[in-house]
């Protein structure tokens, strides 16, 4: 903002001397800008220019509006603050939570153990059961012949594919083929102005009438450049701190 000073010398004057300097590439022309101490009165003819300075919240007229909050933090509604967390619960000084957890386990684990042992100490005589035939309904019997017929088709296409293998390969390369087939007449679209902007739209109309009336419209391309096997260097500038350089920048060495 100050030019050469940089921000730690930067001053009132150099700032506007650097905002009024036409070689900064910002100021259409030269402007002097010259300070006077507060209680002293300018030179003949001259008003000083005592105009109120609007705040971004502030509108400047009933019918104008402020600006919103997401560009001016003065515009933002106030923002209450998040109520504080319950405390913990605790029993003692241990986690209550992890204490409760501890004696339902135990307690589960100490009738699990007490059930074990009386069922060892007093085993339960049962005589075994003879089971039932499963009985033969018409949806086991539909479930059975569709498991069958399935098994047996799937056997004799795979025992035909594996005494098949040339006819098999041949056939499967032709349908594949047939249906990769359009990839011949692929158009891979890499321009910008394709991608982007349809034919007809109204940005690729102005860019027509832009090219035939001023000429063509160039993208800005990035130019990374670098020098492999040239080793960086420092720099320690007393107004922009400590700047490092890459080996493009350093002297190349000395042929032998």
């Amino acid at each position: 903002m100050c030019g050469r000073y940089g921000h730690q010398l930067c001053t009132t004057q150099r700032w506007l001397d650097f905002q009024g300097d036409k070689n900064n590439g910002l100021a259409p022309l030269q402007i002097d800008f010259h300070l006077v101490a507060n209680d002293s009165q300018p030179g003949e003819g001259i008003q000083p220019l005592d105009g109120q300075a609007w705040g971004c919240h502030e509108a400047l007229s009933p019918q104008d509006q402020p600006c919103s909050c997401q560009d001016c933090a003065q515009a933002c509604p106030p923002v209450l603050a998040p109520t504080s967390p319950p405390p913990p619960f605790r029993l003692g000084n241990a986690d209550g939570a992890l204490v409760v957890c501890g004696l339902l386990f135990g307690l589960l684990a100490i009738t699990f153990i007490a059930v074990l042992l009386c069922r060892r100490r007093w085993p339960k005589a049962t005589a075994p059961k003879a089971q039932p035939a499963p009985a033969s309904s018409c949806s086991r019997r539909l479930s059975d012949g569709s498991h069958r017929l399935l098994a047996n088709a799937f056997r004799w296409w795979g025992t035909w594919v594996a005494g098949h293998p040339v006819a098999v390969l041949v056939v499967a390369v032709v349908v594949a083929g047939g249906l990769a087939a359009g990839l011949a007449t692929l158009r891979l679209t890499t321009d910008p102005v394709e991608l982007w902007s349809a034919p007809g739209s109204r940005a690729r109309q102005e860019k027509a009438f832009h090219d035939q009336h001023f000429g063509p419209f160039f993208r800005t391309n990035q130019i990374i450049v670098t020098a492999p096997g040239r080793a960086g260097v420092g720099y320690e500038s007393v107004l922009l701190g400590a700047k490092n350089f890459s080996g493009v920048l350093t002297t190349p060495p000395a042929w032998p």
